[in-house]
């Protein structure tokens, strides 16, 4: 007997050709959440972000920061003595030198 949503597409997806409608209408409920939620989570963050002083800078900036700020545990995880080191070499003709 199926217990979970998953399972119950599962079983019905042998009968769909008597069940076509609740079948669909489970294959939307089964996927509706995982889809909507990265988005929600993603506008969630650009709204943190988006402060009234932040409003003049450009949407590209805005999209770096915004990304940035939902990829958090990824960009924490950076070494930044490293990402200047790696800045200095490929921006060999800058004026100031970082060392």
């Amino acid at each position: 007997m199926p217990t979970s949503l998953k399972q119950i597409v599962s079983f019905i997806a042998s009968y769909k050709g008597e069940f076509d409608c609740s079948y669909k209408l489970l294959l939307i409920a089964v996927t509706l959440p995982v889809t909507s939620a990265s988005g929600e989570r993603s506008f969630s963050k650009m709204n943190l972000v988006k402060t009234l002083l932040r409003n003049s800078m450009t949407s590209e900036r805005l999209s770096n920061i915004d990304l940035l700020s939902i990829e958090r545990v990824r960009a924490e995880q950076i070494d930044l003595y490293d990402f200047v080191d790696e800045f200095d070499i490929r921006h060999d003709n800058r004026k100031i030198k970082s060392h």
